[in-house]
């Protein structure tokens, strides 16, 4: 989908982080969010469900593991954790 990589760097040339040429608003807003559920939509209709046919065991597994490597780095990273932290007694 080149045209798509072509709009979304359009996007941020003429938007307010290189020449400001479009400001964010209400309008825009919208705009976005239905440009991205035609982004999705068309992304979608261009599936091919033959290749992807098969067993679902290696989307499980590589689901169970992401899940699993997110609440490792969920408890690793809380607040209150590791050296310093005033949770204890005093």
């Amino acid at each position: 989908m080149p045209i798509v990589v072509f709009e979304l760097v359009l996007g941020i040339l003429v938007g307010p982080a290189v020449l400001g040429w479009v400001e964010p608003g209400p309008l825009l807003e919208k705009l976005s969010d239905f440009g991205l559920a035609v982004l999705f939509f068309v992304a979608g209709s261009e599936i091919d469900f033959r290749q992807v046919a098969g067993s679902p065991w290696p989307g499980v597994a590589g689901l169970a593991a992401q899940r699993a490597a997110g609440h490792r780095a969920r408890i690793l990273l809380r607040p209150g954790r590791g050296h310093g932290s005033s949770s204890g007694s005093r």
